[in-house]
């Protein structure tokens, strides 16, 4: 569980240095002292998008909405002209494999006064939402989307966080208030529309919003794809018995190593003539599975591979296939 705790002592000090007010900053933390997880994502990405500190903001009111491809910023220095800046932002994919950083990807919009103004209202009616760990009966899931909300103004700063309001119950009432005010910002400001068109502008490529990878093909990939599209829907009529096929065999010949084995996802390329090329996974190792163990594990499946016979599929295109251990049994998809 997390609770708001007002870190104050710490933050006086680097706020007087600097000759301003105290102000009181609440942002969620761990029982162990730790600040949350979103907060520190947060943070990265304002580093890297090169975004203004908000605890150190002198705006009279100035307030942040992220989501996994916008930065919104509504802000106003003298309550009189209102400012609305729309960051587009992705970063480029780079495999486990790769020991490479990712580059991020930006571009910014500014909206006109008028149409940042009606955001700033709109911003200024939920800012006294709590975050979603003090609203009763707001519950967290593992899928979904989180929208982080930051707000500062020269006597306090907050950082809340809201996981997915369209999955809250019914009667949770600001799950809907925070969803209607989200749909507002992504309507009145063409979202979708400006992150597209950001996007287009991007050369062919993988890119990643941190939990999903978007693919822009290049003229020749798209070509290939075309050319290819027939293997793939033939592919498609035989992959349920090819998948069945494979995970009662794979149960049957890894049973004696199943206790070392299924801690991971392996993905096994074959080749069109149906025989095993290449194994690899995009999980990190860990206590419990080694790369020691990686490395037995996938001399196992290729043992296994040598006793197994797909006479029954009939592809020109190499494919790929994925296996895991779920209880008791090999799964392929």
């Amino acid at each position: 569980m997390r609770w708001y705790v007002t870190i104050f002592l710490i933050l006086t000090i680097f706020i007087f240095a600097n000759g301003q007010s105290n102000r009181k900053v609440f942002i969620p933390v761990y029982e162990n002292g730790d600040t949350c997880y979103w907060y520190k994502i947060f943070q990265k990405k304002t580093s890297d998008l090169h975004l203004q500190n908000l605890l150190t903001s002198t705006d009279t009111f100035h307030f942040r909405f992220q989501d996994h491809s916008h930065v919104v910023d509504v802000f106003t220095t003298d309550n009189k002209t209102y400012h609305a800046m729309i960051t587009c932002y992705t970063y480029s994919y780079i495999s486990d494999d790769k020991k490479k950083k990712p580059k991020v990807y930006s571009v910014q919009v500014e909206s006109d006064p008028v149409l940042a103004e009606k955001i700033f209202y709109f911003a200024k009616q939920i800012d006294t939402i709590p975050t979603e760990d003090l609203i009763k009966g707001w519950n967290n899931g593992c899928d979904g989307v989180t929208y982080l909300f930051e707000s500062s103004n020269p006597s306090s700063y907050y950082f809340k966080t809201y996981w997915t309001p369209k999955a809250q119950d019914s009667i949770v009432r600001e799950a809907k208030i925070i969803q209607n005010f989200v749909d507002s910002l992504y309507s009145c400001l063409k979202l979708h529309e400006k992150f597209q068109s950001f996007f287009s502008t991007l050369k062919p490529g993988s890119y990643t919003n941190g939990s999903m990878i978007i693919t822009k093909p290049s003229k020749k990939q798209i070509k290939r794809s075309i050319k290819y599209e027939p293997y793939r829907a033939y592919l498609e009529t035989v992959n349920d018995t090819l998948n069945k096929y494979l995970s009662d065999t794979l149960t049957t010949l890894l049973q004696t190593n199943k206790a070392d084995f299924f801690y991971r996802t392996y993905y096994l390329k074959m080749s069109s003539k149906n025989k095993l090329k290449k194994i690899k996974t995009d999980e990190d190792f860990n206590a419990m599975d080694s790369k020691k163990n990686y490395k037995q594990n996938k001399k196992n499946i290729r043992k296994a591979f040598r006793r197994i016979k797909i006479d029954f599929v009939h592809s020109k295109v190499s494919y790929w296939k994925g296996i895991e251990y779920f209880r008791e049994n090999v799964d392929v998809f």
